[in-house]
């Protein structure tokens, strides 16, 4: 049972005495709750003996919310106690959702722990669960609520769970749905509801685990029963749900995308709703809406098709680094980099300002997950777990229990990796799995760097349409996206970003383009300063990152305005991360910090602050597949702290501005735009507020919004 954090403010005494005595008291509770499952098992003629769970879920609530490592003797028995209960309590609905929802508590919480001590659950009994549940009529008392509340439990339950599914499953899930899937030309209802039922149930997880060429062949009958129903974005955001599941937990690269990539990404533009074509007396293409039951059951995957091709292109443009699937997964990576560049050219136009419509949320939706997607991939390949050596070991046939905390995603991969090696490989085949190789990881699908800045110029070009847009879901997450990807591709970025901020700054634009110029900048503060980026031309002419940071700050000084709101909080949100963004504030004519002290809090500070941004900076240093993100660090700012001598370089951190100055001009604004903020209707006269003139959101009120900086 490993120690947590919040041990270390208890008193000795009281930390020890927890880690000794928990453990006992967790197996007590699994012993008790086994023992009243039992009971309740065997005593079929009372109608309320699953109400005797009930005093117990409280308890396993609590030891879940103290996230906790337990011996797994004591938490496998307990998981599967719930489960056999869930299945069995259909009868009493209180019942069943609560003991739902405490299950799903446990295996989020020891997700680990149940992952090494190799947890299986049957997956039919709910399945005949949920199908007794949607299929039978139900009592008239339970009404459309608690009937929607009993299926959202029991949909989160088997999300949680599936990966805990025997490994053949996948087979057997296909099996049992497969004729009404093909049939839904026929039967609409019931084919809707399988497919459904197939993206829920599912077990991806195991998917490199299962017989290779029997995953070929059920990818292929996808694909062909994909094309059953033309024209009907929920059909295909089933689909896409699945088939991202599928691509993500496919991390050796056994799946060959290549020929069903045209397929794919030629359902994406019958997603975004938009008139794609040249043809003046096209018509709007009518769309095929999923039957009621199925939409009551799935409705919550079938809106989000967008997001599910995002998170799908994200992982097709993966490779492996091996010799013998490395080759394939790559020319199908460069492939799906083409087609995404295709994509992007013919959507790129909707994200134009002036080109506003029922579109807008879905494009908005792409950009936002295609950026986030490709950072969190790139955060599972940073995370290198500690213990590869006793992983290593594990696969040679010694016994190693790893019980430090560790990267739940890489060393996961490490374990199937093993897993399948003895497997597949038998006895000879352990021993070719060296310390070397699981360190390495060359069998891990993983963003390249080609790949990796082709998906940044696509983000790019489609965000730098949408900065500006009228539309503000657009807009904003555009300013987001390029906040991101300047971590990425900086010289991509950071010139467009600034050379948009020169442009409004000048007025050669719109004015309200100020407002989204000034707070991309704002957003791009950080990566500036750790790329250590320049601009310019050569040698003296060259600006660095802290001198432009400086003509910035001192160019929106009159942006603090009373009467522009968004200007004024766009202004404030630039001051507040350069400041936040710099070890410590100093300006030109500071002379060095000669004090050892002072020095000493300063190189603390930017511990600290690197600290912190070891998180952010998503760079993929894993396998090689980093790239320039890889390359993202923080040695800019080590030399603008060691070398303090004002160097030209883009480590130097010394603001080119007279900060004392600067403040002082700074205060003077905030105090003006206090004194000539509107303090409301009623300083202006009840004819004026009873007119229109004048809101709420014209009133002082806007310093206390949730986004602002003066609250």
């Amino acid at each position: 049972m490993a120690s947590r954090i919040w041990q270390s403010w208890l008193p000795q005494d009281v930390a020890q005495s927890a880690l000794n005595e928990e453990p006992g008291r967790f197996a007590a509770l699994s012993s008790c709750l086994r023992a009243e499952v039992e009971g309740a098992l065997q005593d079929e003629a009372d109608p309320n003996r699953w109400h005797r769970l009930m005093k117990w879920l409280c308890h396993v609530n609590t030891f879940n919310n103290t996230h906790q490592d337990y011996p797994a003797e004591h938490v496998v028995p307990l998981a599967e106690a719930l489960w056999r209960s869930v299945a069995e309590s259909w009868q009493d609905l209180e019942a069943q959702v609560r003991l739902a929802d405490c299950l799903t508590k446990l295996l989020r919480t020891h997700k680990r722990t149940l992952r090494r001590a190799r947890l299986v659950l049957p997956w039919k009994p709910m399945f005949s669960v949920l199908q007794r549940l949607h299929g039978l009529p139900q009592p008239k008392l339970e009404g459309v609520g608690l009937f929607m509340a009993r299926g959202i439990a029991l949909v989160k339950l088997v999300a949680r769970a599936r990966r805990y599914f025997e490994p053949w499953a996948l087979g057997e899930v296909w099996c049992e749905l497969r004729p009404a899937i093909l049939a839904v030309g026929r039967q609409p209802c019931e084919g809707y509801e399988a497919l459904g039922y197939l993206q829920l149930f599912a077990p991806t997880h195991n998917i490199c685990r299962c017989n290779w060429s029997a995953v070929k062949g059920w990818l292929r009958e996808w694909f062909a029963a994909w094309d059953g129903t033309a024209n009907s974005p929920p059909w295909d955001s089933l689909w896409l749900a699945l088939m991202s599941r599928v691509a993500k937990h496919d991390w050796r690269g056994v799946i060959n995308w290549h020929p069903h990539l045209p397929h794919i990404f030629a359902s994406f533009t019958g997603l975004f709703d938009v008139p794609i074509g040249t043809s003046r007396g096209a018509t709007e293409v009518l769309t095929r809406s999923a039957p009621g039951r199925a939409a009551i059951l799935f409705g919550d995957q079938m809106g989000f098709g967008s997001f599910f091709a995002a998170r799908l292109i994200v992982h097709l443009l993966r490779s492996t680094a091996d010799s013998e699937r490395g080759p394939i997964t790559a020319a199908t990576a460069a492939s799906a980099a083409a087609h995404l560049e295709h994509l992007t050219s013919l959507l790129e136009q909707y994200y134009h300002p002036s080109n506003t419509g029922k579109w807008c949320r879905e494009l908005g939706t792409l950009l936002k997950h295609l950026v986030k997607a490709a950072v969190k991939q790139l955060e599972r390949q940073q995370s290198q777990p500690p213990l590869v050596a006793a992983v290593a070991a594990d696969a040679v046939g010694a016994a190693a229990a790893p019980t430090a905390p560790a990267g739940d995603v890489a060393e996961d991969l490490e374990f199937d990796y093993v897993e399948i090696c003895r497997e597949h490989e038998g006895a000879a085949g352990d021993h070719q799995v060296t310390e070397g190789a699981v360190a390495s990881r060359p069998w891990v699908s993983e963003l390249r760097e080609p790949e990796l800045q082709r998906l940044a110029a696509c983000c790019v070009t489609l965000a730098a349409r949408g900065q500006f847009s009228k539309d503000s879901s657009i807009a904003n997450v555009s300013i987001k996206a390029l906040s991101q990807l300047a971590l990425v591709a900086p010289d991509r970025v950071l010139p467009l970003v600034l050379e948009r901020f020169r442009t409004a700054i000048a007025t050669a634009t719109a004015t309200h383009q100020l407002v989204a110029a000034t707070a991309t900048l704002a957003l791009c503060v950080r990566p500036m300063l750790l790329t250590g980026w320049t601009a310019g031309g050569e040698g003296e002419e060259r600006e660095t990152a802290p001198q432009l940071l400086s003509e910035a700050v001192m160019a929106v000084l009159p942006g603090l305005d009373a009467n522009d709101e968004p200007k004024t909080a766009a202004v404030m949100q630039l001051y507040v991360n350069v400041i936040s963004s710099l070890p410590r504030l100093r300006g030109a004519g500071e002379e060095d910090e000669s004090d050892d002290v002072a020095a000493q809090e300063e190189e603390e500070e930017h511990n600290i602050t690197c600290g912190i941004q070891s998180h952010d900076a998503c760079s993929g240093g894993g396998g090689g597949g980093g790239g320039n993100a890889g390359g993202i660090a923080s040695s800019s700012m080590d030399e603008g702290i060691s070398g303090g001598d004002g160097g030209g370089g883009g480590g130097e951190l010394t603001l080119s501005l007279y900060v004392a100055d600067w403040a002082e001009e700074v205060l003077d604004q905030c105090l003006a735009l206090l004194r000539n903020l509107d303090s409301g209707p009623s300083h202006r006269g009840l004819d004026m507020a009873a007119h229109g003139g004048g809101g709420g959101a014209s009133t002082s009120s806007f310093l206390n919004g949730p986004r602002s900086l003066f609250g």
